[in-house]
């Protein structure tokens, strides 16, 4: 994206924060777009997961203009990319699929047979409809 959308954007004299506003735009349209066709549901979880990350470039600007310092900055990072982004758009789609594709008794199995045997009930279910490669593989897209 940098070179395709960024660069070029600064090239004609378009502001950083709009090149970098619209980067992530396509980005999070791109993600939405490998989670959504394989589960067959638009949720707009990983579209948002990443508009929602344009707030915390600012922020972690800020804060290493006032510290002098990237640490703070790179625990904010970590802590929202590693505990409450990824981890949760898979929890929230996975969700909302299991929801869609097995209805409210589903949703109850799955939570009483706890999270491994539900996450391996959800990929057999997949399996059936072929599209298990393709979720495993963005499964890490949000």
């Amino acid at each position: 994206m940098l070179r395709t959308v960024f660069f070029p954007l600064m090239r004609r004299r378009v502001g950083k924060f709009p090149a970098m506003l619209l980067v992530f735009f396509l980005s999070a349209v791109m993600h939405e777009l490998a989670v959504a066709v394989p589960l067959r549901m638009l949720r707009g979880w990983a579209f948002w997961g990443m508009i929602m990350q344009v707030p915390l470039v600012s922020l972690t600007d800020m804060l290493r203009k006032r510290l002098k310092s990237d640490t703070l900055g790179n625990m904010i990072f970590w802590a929202s990319f590693c505990v409450l982004g990824q981890p949760m758009c898979l929890i929230l789609y996975y969700h909302d699929y299991v929801l869609a594709n097995m209805g409210v008794q589903g949703l109850a199995k799955a939570a009483a047979a706890g999270a491994g045997a539900a996450a391996s009930a959800a990929v057999g279910s997949l399996a059936g409809q072929g599209a298990c490669q393709v979720v495993a593989a963005t499964a890490g897209a949000c």
